[in-house]
């Protein structure tokens, strides 16, 4: 069991920073009950006592199926997290302004300090620079990959409703969710 536990936690990790986001997206390959397992480990650190093994959620053959499904659907994870980040730029610059909003230095457009930082860590001055310099593929990869998810905060901003009202047109916000 402790095994089985250890590779859950290994194969969650990745998914760690937009779990919440991802389990709401119709293609995550799991299931509710998966979800739960999922969510119960957590919980419990993926940890278990002698007791516990009576429960449904605590069967090791079950936890090693959902270690599959994480491993298998990393790749659709990765495209979706991406799509995430590259919607949230299409939707800002619609509605700040395409051209001001990309030719801007990322210092100097209205964002927080926490979302102005998220964008300088992928390393060029203006969003315009990332878009010609990134493809999908690129991001994809490795280097880039864990950069989108840095916006976890970008995420979770657009994801209130409220807030993303504000800065966001409203007939996107629906979008964004």
């Amino acid at each position: 069991m402790k095994k089985a536990l250890k590779e859950l936690q290994k194969s969650f990790q990745p998914y760690s920073v937009l779990w919440d986001q991802w389990t709401k997206y119709s293609l995550c390959g799991l299931t509710e009950e998966d979800i739960y397992i999922i969510q119960v480990q957590l919980s419990n650190k993926f940890t278990f006592t002698h007791y516990d093994l009576v429960m449904f959620y605590n069967k090791p053959d079950k936890i090693l199926q959902i270690v599959q499904k994480l491993d298998s659907n990393y790749s659709e994870f990765q495209e979706w997290a991406t799509r995430k980040f590259l919607g949230w730029i299409i939707q800002m610059a619609l509605r700040q302004g395409v051209h001001s909003f990309l030719e801007k230095p990322i210092i100097f457009l209205n964002l927080s300090n926490d979302l102005k930082k998220c964008v300088l860590s992928f390393g060029f001055e203006t969003l315009k620079e990332l878009v010609e310099n990134c493809n999908d593929n690129d991001l994809l990869g490795e280097n880039y990959f864990k950069q989108p998810l840095m916006f976890k905060n970008v995420l979770d901003f657009l994801t209130d409703k409220d807030i993303a009202e504000k800065i966001v047109a409203p007939e996107f916000v629906s979008e964004i969710n």
